[in-house]
């Protein structure tokens, strides 16, 4: 064989070689390999596998058609038409995913926010629990330290009669024995400061009308005056004389004249302990 045949039969083999490597090797089409790399990115997030399963495995059967037309050496118009539609199936797996997960997001939001609102509720329960129970206690101690003074519930309010024992006959000046008295009334007034009363001076009809009148007013406005200087601030106390205009027993004996001889600490605002109680709780 001479040198030139040798030359032409190395060129010969090396192009039936390449040509073999094309045959199994078919080129790289773009779009293909653009679509083979969406689908890794989809693949791998969390998310998309959550919420959209099916249309990424859709796209997977469209990128293994395109992948068999490719190795079988088909059109690339083909290929590129499957790569395509994988493509497409990819976007509305990530769309999918996305809204499934912003809705999810958001449903979690209201839950959280029911949660919040539920304990807001439950505090809300808890502190009218307690009030009704200091109510309660309050109501309790009121009743107790009303029996102590010897009060009682009538349509126009709690009252408290002091009788014509704290006064000398025809006279306004409080007794020494009436400090006891007073005393107690003023630490029932200190204990509830948002309470107000109104004090009311009765005489008996024995005498002139007109100096009974003035006898009641000067006896209320002594137990007024012996209770500011106990400390009750005189805006919470009004007082007034009635007279003879409110008798509570006959003045025809002795025994109804002395009740009628009488000064009225009147709550007016006050209510039944009880009922306030009840009207607590039940408002919960």
């Amino acid at each position: 064989m001479t040198m030139n045949n040798k030359v032409t039969g190395s060129v010969l083999l090396a192009a039936v070689a390449m040509a073999s490597g094309c045959a199994s090797s078919p080129d790289r089409i773009a779009q293909f390999e653009d679509a083979k790399a969406s689908y890794a990115r989809a693949n791998a997030d969390p998310m998309i596998a959550k919420h959209a399963a099916l249309e990424l495995d859709d796209a997977d059967k469209s990128l293994k058609k395109a992948d068999k037309h490719w190795k079988d050496g088909d059109e690339k118009s083909l290929i590129e038409h499957y790569a395509y539609i994988a493509d497409q199936q990819i976007g509305i797996a990530e769309h999918r995913a996305k809204t499934l997960d912003n809705q999810e997001q958001l449903e979690d939001m209201k839950l959280e926010r029911k949660r919040v609102q539920l304990d807001v509720r439950a505090g809300e329960i808890e502190r009218s629990r307690q009030q009704a129970e200091a109510a309660k206690r309050e109501a309790e101690a009121l009743q107790q330290q009303l029996a102590e003074l010897q009060a009682t519930q009538t349509e126009r309010g709690i009252v408290l009669t002091l009788g014509d024992v704290l006064f000398d006959l025809n006279k306004a000046s409080l007794k020494p024995g009436a400090s006891q008295k007073i005393a107690k009334v003023a630490d029932f007034m200190s204990e509830y400061p948002n309470k107000q009363v109104v004090i009311e001076g009765h005489t008996d009809s024995t005498g002139d009308e007109h100096y009974n009148q003035n006898l009641s007013a000067r006896r209320a406005d002594a137990v007024k005056m012996a209770l500011v200087m106990r400390g009750v601030e005189s805006y919470r106390v009004m007082s007034r004389g009635l007279g003879e205009s409110i008798p509570v027993a006959s003045n025809a004996n002795a025994a109804g004249r002395q009740q009628n001889r009488r000064v009225e600490i009147i709550f007016e605002n006050a209510e039944r302990p009880q009922a306030s109680f009840e009207r607590v709780t039940r408002s919960y």
